[in-house]
């Protein structure tokens, strides 16, 4: 009866631990522009990171693991000449996917997918 009792406990505290483990994405970011950018800085449910700088046509990935909210990112970045672009909310949804890509575009507008 013990050993019934310790592995029903075992079962239940697995399971009632699998609520707290958080989903992982994996995020790569793109620039397929013709030039470089630079303090590249990526929000994602749950966090930030950064890229210190990207070259043109070049990726950087990262897996992350993210809250259980709405898949929204945010991509801000500078150019070469240090001007800002980005920072608009990507929208993926209500679940986020387990890749997701966000690219820089040849008119430096920041996509999702």
């Amino acid at each position: 009866m013990k050993r019934l009792c310790a592995t029903a406990a075992l079962c239940l505290g697995l399971v009632s631990c699998n609520q707290y483990v958080k989903p992982r994405v994996t995020i790569t970011v793109a620039n397929r522009s013709a030039q470089p950018i630079r303090n590249v800085e990526v929000d994602y449910p749950g966090g930030t990171y950064g890229i210190n700088a990207l070259a043109a046509s070049a990726t950087a990935e990262k897996t992350v693991e993210i809250d259980k909210k709405e898949c929204a990112f945010k991509l801000k970045f500078e150019d070469a000449s240090g001007k800002a672009f980005g920072g608009d909310e990507l929208k993926l949804g209500t679940t986020c996917p387990a890749r997701v890509e966000l690219a820089v575009d040849e008119k430096l507008k920041t996509v999702a997918r």
